[in-house]
């Protein structure tokens, strides 16, 4: 550095001399002037005149000497300070460890350079000295450059980041600081420059990574939502081209999971058209089946780079590229490997030098395809199981919704549904919400009683037991009665809790309704072979009654009668009569069609014997008249209850009876005997007969198979294989050609007495004493000759009659005066009937107890006429303790309404 010429620093020296001997002088004539007015001697004023001008001559060199002596010592010590300063900025210049460089603003070329800069740029001092600074940088970056040198920069701060050519060509990302100052008399500026490419490289690399991570996650989001396989190839491809920035990327499955595929019609996805064209021909090497292969071997991932590619295709005898197609520089390939090893296809990128700086792959672009082919593979298993899943779904819903039945899953605590199919909708008319609602959706439909058998079946289910399938009746939207089965399962978790029921509930109407047409021809069948035995019975009664009659008219023509011999005549005719009723009473009790009931206690002991005298006319007095006598024995240990219906098991009895009877062409022997073995009661029906063989001992529970020919229907021993499973019991056959059959029952036994049973409404028990009131009874019978009778038989037990001969006739006469009783036919004619009269007397009078008087009386249903408001059942032929008993029904119904005894009417007292 230069100070410039050396008189400089006699400038302000001079400059205060004049500004100190200009006045001075003026002080000096001014001092002579006045004084020369105040001192008028000469000769005095010479001699003050001369001193003073010595004194002033004197301080003035003096005070000239002092400062021109302080202003030099002064500019030697600035000298020397300048000196010493120019000496450390060219130490600092020349031995700073980073570039340093000043050059002019102006012109902008170098004005010095530190030898550091020389070695890291690669140029020497004079080839640097002959440059202008914007020649090391790029030429996109010169305009920002010379804004940035246009801008004074008096501190030193940083100028920013900027690139800079070697001398070799390469490019270097060079922080800089500047500082501007005048250097040699010109405006420069001196920049430090710090070398920062390996620190943006390592930044820009850590951004890519951050990018990368960031791309796999939006990737792995997209996968989540792809629901079909090829839109998630796309999605694999799309991200392999973005994350890499390679010049096409590609996805293939190449097999369907099941083992080794081809590469012929299989799913694959490319990059976009615009950008695979160009790669067409230029896929002559990395697209073909070698390629796949090669990678299918070694199951992980494949980079090749040029070289590598080259041999590769002349190993593999490949036509070389189309002339102008992208040169391919580096190929990586990941295979797409499920957890069983098995390989689906492959993701695979392609790199060029006219599109990417990068000639090969790194092991980090490794890593993370093989990571993205890892996503893919397990994003398609999900694909492909969520397809088979809504396949299956597909498939089952088909299924479901196609059968016949509904489909329902309950909860095993609450029994609530919690789906049924949509034959729900279709069986019964109620809507899906409709059973779901909640835990008493089936009361809607089925009665209080069925409700509970459901309950009670689903909670046998829970328990593991194996009970037989309920059939209830269901009330339909529209009134219709439909018949469901419902069969049921538990389904428990690993723990061994039962989680969910399923099962099917079946619309079994049609064949119930089939069953019974079934069931009624076969009673139809067991009744004719009944007939002729119930016609000689019946005949033999009549012919009691008349004779008797006939003689009765005799003897009371004659004068005197005969009291005692009239009361005979009278009682075989009353027994007569009383017989033929219970014969025909046991008939009807046959004939009807069981209705299913809660299981009561059914004494076995009753139902053998009432079995016995149903089927006597059969065994007994017709087998005589064909010739074959039959001896039946019955054998009894006691009272032996099990849980059931009566009338389902006099069925199945009786019909085994009637097949020993055939079974004895030429007469024989059948034995019932019925006991209690530990927790079992077991019925035997065995005869001595000719016996089955063992081909036709199997078939014989088989529904229409019979070897009566068209004597028989083929649904006698399903029925009573039904009967006996529907009480939970077992049937075992025993039978030898020639030497007989054994049918053996076995039933659960039941704890309850059958004596704590109620009695029926048409339970004939012996009346007691006669009831202490007096009711007021309506009779009402289109026979004139017995409502009379029954009017007489009332008023002799104390009671008030009054008579009608059709509903109508009752209807206005109870509207006329009230009555404490309405004694009802049933079958009365073209009129009203006996139900259709007490149905709209109890709409009108609620609280009139109804007693039906009919020849059905066997044939109705006790828990059916209650809930029709009939209080009992008078069946036909009747005799005083009948009605006696049915009106003590009455008076304890009154009583139990009331909560009071009650007292005879004043205008009803006899």
């Amino acid at each position: 550095m230069n100070l410039g010429k050396d008189d400089r620093w006699m400038r302000p020296s001079a400059l205060a001399v004049c500004w100190y001997v200009i006045p001075g002088i003026v002080w000096v004539v001014a001092s002579d002037w006045l004084m020369a007015q105040i001192i008028p001697d000469p000769d005095t004023l010479t001699r003050i005149a001369t001193a003073k001008g010595l004194l002033f001559v004197f301080v003035t060199g003096l005070i000239i000497y002092v400062l021109l002596a302080r202003q030099r010592a002064a500019h030697d010590r600035v000298q020397a300070a300048y000196l010493e300063t120019e000496r450390s900025f060219r130490l600092l210049f020349m031995n700073n460890p980073l570039p340093v460089w000043a050059y002019d603003r102006e012109t902008l070329l170098f004005l010095e350079i530190n030898d550091v800069a020389l070695a890291k740029y690669g140029y020497s001092r004079a080839e640097l000295l002959r440059m202008k600074v914007t020649e090391i940088h790029p030429t996109d970056e010169v305009p920002a450059l010379l804004r940035a040198i246009a801008m004074r920069r008096d501190v030193r701060e940083v100028s920013g980041t900027w690139r800079h050519r070697l001398k070799d060509g390469r490019i270097i990302d060079a922080e800089v600081q500047v500082h501007d100052l005048e250097f040699r008399q010109r405006p420069a500026r001196v920049v430090v420059a710090l070398d920062v490419t390996e620190r943006n490289r390592a930044f820009r690399l850590e951004q890519q990574r951050a990018a990368r991570a960031a791309a796999l996650a939006e990737t792995a989001l997209a996968m989540n939502l792809a629901g079909a396989v090829d839109e998630l190839l796309h999605v694999a491809t799309d991200a392999a081209r973005a994350i890499f920035g390679a010049g096409l990327a590609e996805t293939v499955l190449t097999n369907d999971g099941a083992g080794p595929g081809t590469t012929s019609g299989v799913p694959r996805a490319v990059s976009a058209a615009e950008a695979f064209v160009p790669w067409q021909d230029a896929l002559w090497i990395v697209s073909g089946d070698v390629m796949r292969q090669q990678v299918r071997l070694a199951n992980r991932a494949v980079r090749l780079n040029r070289e590598q590619l080259a041999a590769l295709q002349a190993e593999a005898c490949m036509s070389p590229p189309a002339e102008g197609s992208p040169p391919v520089c580096c190929w990586l390939a990941a295979p797409l490997v499920i957890r069983d090893g098995t390989n689906l296809g492959m993701i695979h990128l392609v790199n060029n030098h006219a599109t990417d700086q990068c000639d090969t792959f790194t092991d980090e672009d490794e890593a993370i395809l093989t990571q993205l082919a890892q996503m893919t593979t397990g994003a398609v298993e999900r694909v492909r199981l969520f397809q088979e899943g809504v396949e299956r779904e597909r498939r089952f819903r088909e299924l479901v919704e196609g059968l016949e039945a509904i489909v329902w899953e309950a909860d095993p605590t609450t029994k609530q549904f919690t789906y049924v199919s949509h034959q729900a909708t279709a069986i019964l008319g109620y809507s899906v919400d409709a059973w779901t609602a909640s835990p008493s959706a089936l009361a809607t439909s089925l009665s209080v009683e069925d409700c509970q058998r459901v309950r009670a079946y689903l909670s046998a289910v829970v328990e593991g037991a194996s009970p037989i399938p309920c059939e209830v009746r269901a009330r339909a939207a529209d009134g219709r009665t439909v018949w469901l089965r419902i069969d049921g399962a538990a389904h428990p978790d690993d723990t061994g809790r039962v989680v969910h029921l399923r099962g099917l509930m079946t619309d079994v109407t049609g064949d119930r309704d089939r069953a019974e047409r079934a069931a009624r021809g076969e009673k139809l069948r067991a009744l004719g072979q009944l007939s002729s035995g119930v016609a000689h019975d019946l005949n033999q009664t009549l012919g009691l009654i008349t004779g008797y009659g006939e003689l009765l008219q005799s003897a009371l023509d004659e004068t005197p009668s005969a009291t005692e011999h009239l009361r005979e005549m009278v009682d075989v005719m009353i027994r007569a009569a009383a017989d033929g009723g219970e014969t025909v009473r046991r008939m009807l009790q046959f004939v009807q069609t069981p209705r299913d009931e809660a299981a009561t206690a059914v004494d076995l002991t009753s139902v053998i014997q009432e079995v016995v005298q149903l089927t006597a006319p059969r065994w007994r007095d017709a087998s005589q008249v064909e010739g074959r006598p039959i001896e039946l024995t019955v054998e009894v240990e006691g009272d032996v209850v099990i849980a059931g219906t009566a009338a389902t098991l006099r069925e199945a009895l009786t019909n085994l009876v009637l097949n020993a009877v055939d079974a004895l062409p030429a007469g024989g022997e059948i034995n019932l005997s019925v006991r209690a073995v530990d927790d079992r009661a077991e019925v035997v029906v065995s005869d001595t007969g000719i016996g089955m063989s063992d081909e036709v001992r199997e078939r014989i529970f088989e529904p229409f198979y019979t070897t009566k020919g068209d004597r028989g229907t083929g649904l006698g021993l399903p029925t009573v294989f039904g009967i006996v499973e529907a009480h939970h019991g077992d049937v075992t056959v025993q039978s030898e050609v020639g030497r007989g059959t054994a049918f053996t029952l076995s039933f659960p036994l039941s704890r309850q007495d059958t004596r704590d049973e109620p009695a029926a409404p048409d339970t004939k028990s012996p009346a007691g004493d006669p009831p202490a009131v007096s009711l007021h009874c309506l009779v009402v019978d289109d026979e004139p000759q017995l409502a009379r009778m029954l009017g007489t038989m009332l008023r002799r037990l104390g009671h008030q009659c009054t008579l009608a001969h059709n509903g109508e006739e009752a209807l206005q006469k109870l509207a006329a005066a009230p009555v404490d009783v309405l004694v009802t036919d049933v079958g009365m004619g073209p009129s009203m009937n006996g139900w259709e009269l007490a149905e709209r007397a109890l709409v009108q009078w609620p609280a009139l107890p109804v007693v039906l008087a009919t020849g059905w009386g066997a044939s109705i249903d006790p828990d059916e006429a209650r809930t029709r408001g009939v209080v009992a059942i008078l069946s036909k032929p009747y005799r005083g303790a009948d009605i006696q008993h049915a009106l003590g029904l009455v008076v304890a119904h009154l009583r139990e309404s009331e909560g009071q005894c009650v007292e005879p009417p004043p205008a009803h007292a006899t």
